[in-house]
């Protein structure tokens, strides 16, 4: 079970990367473009040379709240994907750079829906 203090560094990670947003809330369509998001995913991770706590927890964080609010919105409906019981955020950081390398060209739209695509494709579900 995790602990609150492991909680805790992702999701204020991910409030930091919500609160840095550009503009008043009715100026703008999302929070976060994916080139923002990916400058916190890409080589922050522990054991890369760019790692920097900091960064590795907002990017964690805010993939981590996509997948929970995925969970938590589709308890009872039919999911847009399905990620195994056991998952880190480690691997959601993976799946999402891998998403990013691959789609360099939407890396100007919303982070969340580019987590969703990426996630999706590496995590489908058996309808």
């Amino acid at each position: 079970m995790p602990t609150l203090r492991k909680l805790t560094a992702p999701l204020f990670g991910a409030a930091l990367l919500l609160a840095a947003a550009p503009g008043p809330a009715s100026e703008i369509d999302v929070y976060v473009l994916g080139n923002e998001l990916l400058k916190f995913c890409k080589g922050t991770g522990a054991g890369e040379a760019g790692y920097d706590v900091a960064s590795h927890n907002t990017c964690a964080g805010y993939l981590a709240g996509i997948a929970d609010a995925e969970e938590a919105w589709w308890k009872h409906k039919a999911k847009a994907f399905c990620i195994p019981k056991g998952t880190r955020t480690g691997q959601h950081r993976q799946v999402f750079l891998h998403y990013m390398d691959q789609h360099p060209e939407d890396w100007h739209a919303a982070a969340a829906s580019l987590a969703i695509n990426a996630f999706i494709g590496a995590w489908p579900c058996a309808h």
